[in-house]
């Protein structure tokens, strides 16, 4: 037995398929916090007079995520997840400074819980992916205001 196969329990073909795509769905989620910073670095005037925009539409997309993560926590009777979810979301939502961070290590949660059921999984990835485009933005936004 392979070392990978002893770590990650992965017996068939089909098996590791799941987990390839697991990741893929993961990496390709997640990249949308760098898609966000790539564009306020192309982009460096629009940023400025879009600002609002950007922080409404992080908001707007920071609550949306969080309704199929709860949905599927309630479905699965998960509730362990579901008080996770319930107190990390409004702690994300109402406190600025680790906005970001707990954020995207809930994400992490969210996307494993959400593969029990697959209609939730690309649902709950596509929102994590837009939540990357104003959030990558604003970030940018935020390093140059530290600076000067």
């Amino acid at each position: 037995m392979s070392l990978f196969k002893y770590f990650f329990k992965v017996e068939r073909n089909a098996d590791f398929m799941d987990f390839i795509n697991s990741i893929l769905v993961i990496l390709a989620s997640f990249s949308g916090l760098a898609i966000g910073y790539a564009l306020a670095l192309i982009s460096p005037e629009e940023m400025t007079p879009g600002k609002k925009y950007l922080f409404l539409f992080e908001r707007i997309v920071h609550v949306l995520v969080f309704v199929p993560a709860l949905t599927v926590a309630v479905i699965y009777a998960e509730w362990l997840y579901f008080i996770l979810f319930l107190i990390g979301g409004f702690i994300s939502f109402f406190v600025e400074n680790i906005t970001l961070l707990l954020f995207y290590f809930l994400s992490f949660f969210m996307i494993s819980l959400a593969a029990k059921e697959p209609s939730f999984h690309l649902v709950q990835a596509s929102l994590i992916f837009l939540y990357g485009f104003p959030a990558g933005s604003l970030l940018r936004i935020r390093s140059l205001s530290l600076k000067n």
